[in-house]
């Protein structure tokens, strides 16, 4: 008998409504110690825009927190739609100060009702919340923090389990040297596989690595031996990314220069299936098409984005989702913090979408009704790289989708196969 959990088609025990239903929070820290060269992020290194400094910023953030906070609870709690999920991204937030990072993780739980208080710790399992006029049991928190490996310690780790972190996505991308010197990652592999024990065996539950495969001369056996490293930590999750030359980085205008050198399309297709056949037998199922979990152990923030739930956006550039529209903070430091006054009035983009009705959820549980399970129409290509797909709701299928292995039809809902992830833009255009 396998050692490694096995559920039937998992992805039909997602919980559709409540991800449609509640609210995600991402909280963006653009700092990082070093840009890496593949890197088109809003994010900088040692050269920063003037004015826009670490203590700064954990300032403005703690006032967006508040302000939005505050907001939030005008809008969203009435309704019953609870914070359930929280990201930090970047960026590194672990760049930041320990204390820095602890403060922003309870600031967010106490502006958004969360966590039940700033002054205490914290169980995430067993937070409850007012929400409509009496006390409910709030649902289990996802609160995921994003690192760098050379900047976790024991006492770092320590401070974020403390202060609430439940889940840490940390971007290893490959573990030999002359690729991390290719993408300008600051890490080597000998330096930090201690640090990653740390992580296994201390007191935050879930934790993640960030893979890229396709790099140029990188060999299967090297993604293989990358997969193997990371596996004897145990990990629940793991995302595997084809490396993008993005305009603008390093790494493109490298491509430019030496083209012959990008590594061919079959080769970066025999990684993947290596990828996906190593992290198959470990009971990882790929439920998108770069993310493997185990069964439950999914990232729930990352499917509100792909099932097309709400979120809220802080930090300079972060996106806010409401309805079917979506909002973007400024990109400049002094222009974000201008307009953090301005939270709540007439002249805050979330505050005039959702005073204008633009938010179909918050509508419906007015209406005492949950959530529709079908998302908008533009929804569709993000839900098709999922292996729960779309509801049937009247979409053709090309016979063919199915009897390539493609799709499933199970209770009104078009399943994607693993094998048919990769053709989430093939359905997008036939439907939309």
């Amino acid at each position: 008998m396998s050692p490694w959990p096995r559920k039937k088609s998992p992805w039909l025990h997602w919980n559709e409504p409540l991800l449609r239903r509640n609210i995600g929070i991402y909280l963006h820290i653009p700092f990082c110690l070093h840009r890496c060269s593949y890197c088109d992020f809003l994010t900088y290194g040692d050269k920063r825009p003037a004015g826009l400094t670490p203590p700064a910023y954990v300032e403005a953030l703690l006032e967006e927190i508040a302000r939005r906070g505050e907001w939030w609870r005008r809008h969203y709690l009435p309704q019953g739609r609870l914070v359930d999920s929280v990201f930090f991204g970047g960026g590194t937030p672990t760049y930041l100060p320990a204390e820095d990072t602890a403060r922003l993780v309870r600031a967010v739980y106490g502006a958004f009702s969360v966590g039940g208080g700033l002054d205490r710790p914290i169980s995430v399992q067993n937070v409850s919340s007012t929400a409509a006029g009496g006390s409910r049991p709030a649902p289990t928190l996802e609160f995921t923090t994003e690192a760098n490996p050379d900047t976790l310690t024991p006492d770092y780790i320590a401070a974020l389990a403390e202060a609430g972190v439940n889940r840490i996505s940390i971007g290893i991308q490959a573990t030999q040297t002359k690729h991390l010197r290719r993408m300008q990652r600051t890490h080597r592999w000998e330096d930090i596989r201690p640090r990653l024990r740390w992580v296994a065996e201390g007191p935050i539950p879930r934790f993640s690595f960030d893979l890229i495969y396709g790099l140029p001369y990188m060999r299967v056996g090297e993604v293989r031996e990358t997969l193997a490293r990371l596996l004897d930590f145990n990990p629940r999750h793991i995302s595997a990314y084809e490396l993008i030359y993005e305009p603008g980085t390093p790494l493109y205008a490298w491509s430019r220069r030496f083209s012959g050198q990008r590594l061919d399309e079959q080769s970066c297709l025999q990684q993947h299936r290596a990828i996906e056949l190593t992290l198959r037998g470990r009971g990882l199922y790929r439920y998108e098409i770069s993310n493997y979990a185990l069964p439950g152990e999914e990232s729930r923030h990352n499917l509100r984005y792909w099932r097309g739930g709400d979120y809220i956006g802080l930090g300079i550039g972060a996106a806010s989702r409401v309805g079917i529209e979506v909002i973007n903070n400024p990109r400049a430091f002094e222009l974000y913090r201008k307009d953090l006054a301005g939270i709540g009035g007439e002249g805050d983009a979330l505050e005039r979408t959702v005073g204008a009705g633009l938010d179909p959820p918050m509508m419906s549980r007015r209406a005492g009704h949950d959530p529709p399970l079908q998302a908008p129409a533009a929804d569709i290509f993000m839900q098709m790289r999922t292996r729960l797909g779309t509801r049937l709701n009247g979409h053709r299928i090309d016979p063919r989708w199915i009897t390539d292995g493609l799709l499933r039809v199970e209770s009104g809902q078009i399943v994607v196969t693993s094998k048919g992830l990769a053709f989430a833009d093939m359905f997008h255009k036939a439907w939309v």
